[in-house]
């Protein structure tokens, strides 16, 4: 599939005001990742404020085309929608500072689109402490045969879910996350070798909910590899 024609049908022109809602974007460049077919298109997605008005003007490029605008902006509680050139996105929130979903054409094309706002990279790369910090060489140091038991000799706690606020309820899990993605509860990490991992960071809840959203009421661990596993 060709992406470029694709791209080459957002026509440049003039910034278009759109009236500013309640749910409103955060203005600044905005962060993305166009996914269509097999190719990956860094997109960048710029909110800027109108003087003097109450409005937004929206504009999104690729790293190698001009920024041309985004139309027929609608703003929801937990959505996102709008036109850019030949696309009709429509994008759901993640947490505080991060839309996905899908963008169309008329013709059937179909792409994924990952928007992540200004505030969104300082939440992914916070100051982390060496309290929330596994090294590869302080994992080497346990000997242990599996990354869990790696993170259980060094920080037990991580594991432990967080007490329910009700005798009713299960406790929830703390989850893992492997390179970036999702893996379930904390078990998957007994599948993992303790050799080939970088890094090892703890997310508090609050942390974690900032990041990926709701769902992580015990927190998240992320594990990040230096390779891939053989």
């Amino acid at each position: 599939m060709k992406v470029v024609p694709i791209l080459a049908l957002c026509v440049v022109a003039s910034l278009v005001a759109i009236p500013a809602r309640a749910q409103s974007l955060a203005p600044g460049n905005w962060s993305g990742t166009l996914r269509v077919g097999g190719s990956r298109i860094a997109v960048e997605y710029v909110v800027q404020s109108v003087e003097g008005s109450d409005s937004l003007a929206v504009t999104m490029k690729t790293a190698s085309g001009p920024a041309t605008p985004v139309t027929d902006l609608k703003i929801g509680e937990r959505d996102l929608a709008f036109r850019w050139g030949a696309f009709s996105c429509s994008l759901d929130k993640k947490g505080g500072n991060k839309y996905e979903g899908n963008c169309t054409t008329a013709d059937g094309t179909a792409g994924q689109l990952t928007l992540n706002s200004p505030q969104a990279a300082r939440v992914a790369t916070p100051a982390r402490s060496g309290h929330n910090v596994i090294t590869a060489e302080e994992l080497a140091g346990t000997n242990a045969s599996n990354l869990y038991d790696a993170i259980r000799k060094l920080h037990s706690e991580w594991l432990l879910p967080r007490t329910p606020t009700s005798v009713m309820q299960a406790p929830p899990p703390v989850q893992a996350y492997l390179n970036g993605q999702p893996m379930g509860g904390v078990d998957f990490f007994r599948s993992i070798p303790v050799a080939g991992v970088a890094i090892v960071e703890f997310f508090s809840a609050s942390d974690a909910t900032q990041r990926w959203g709701t769902g992580h009421a015990s927190g998240a661990i992320l594990v990040t590899q230096s390779a891939p596993p053989p």
